[in-house]
């Protein structure tokens, strides 16, 4: 009987105890929280609310930007020398030019078994105003130091071509060293262009 008064006395206590067990129990959630909040609005880098693709599916990407390739194709579309038979000159001057890049490409690609010389090129490149139709002549700054200088090469071609109204962004890619044909050049122009306005038409 002492026994059974014993444990109704013990269930008893821990019954009004339980409720303030809850209850601290809760408040030390709540606070938990509270610190992740915190942690977040000091550190937002540390936690992140976005879902992991990998998880989740395929999360939206900034667009990539183009092929140093596709730049230089509206480049040539501008300079190259076949277009410029009724002007000797000019078109001299442009083809000892485009050799001349097309030589520094080729020295750039991984491929290559050697570095660009150490040197200063200034290649000039004449090319027609797309408005007036006069011609003007725009020079090609660039330097390379005798090592790896994708980067500064890259700081060159990006700085000429927002000169002359091309893109200015860009990413090697690993076909930029070839010099087409103008034909090809223009197949090659009108054949993108072509997929772009079906990609439109069909919403995408």
């Amino acid at each position: 009987v002492l026994y059974s008064a014993t444990m109704a006395s013990r269930l008893r206590a821990l019954a009004r105890l339980q409720p303030r067990i809850i209850a601290q129990r809760q408040l030390q959630i709540r606070n938990f929280w509270k610190s992740c909040s915190r942690i977040q609005h000091s550190f937002p880098g540390m936690v992140s609310n976005r879902v992991p693709h990998r998880h989740f599916g395929r999360q939206k990407t900034k667009k990539a930007t183009r092929k140093l390739k596709d730049i230089l194709k509206q480049f040539y579309l501008r300079t190259h020398p076949d277009l410029f038979e009724s002007y000797p000159s000019e078109k001299k001057i442009n083809e000892e030019s485009m050799q001349q890049l097309q030589n520094l490409l080729e020295e750039m690609k991984d491929t290559s078994e050697s570095f660009p010389p150490k040197q200063h090129l200034a290649l000039q490149f004449y090319m027609k105003n797309r408005k007036s139709g006069d011609l003007e002549m725009a020079t090609m700054n660039i330097s390379t130091t005798g090592g790896e200088c994708r980067k500064i090469v890259a700081t060159c071609l990006s700085k000429f071509f927002g000169e002359i109204g091309l893109p200015r962004e860009f990413r090697w890619g690993t076909d930029f060293a070839s010099t087409p044909h103008l034909q090809d050049v223009i197949k090659e122009e009108e054949l993108e262009a072509e997929r772009e306005k079906k990609a439109k038409a069909a919403g995408y």
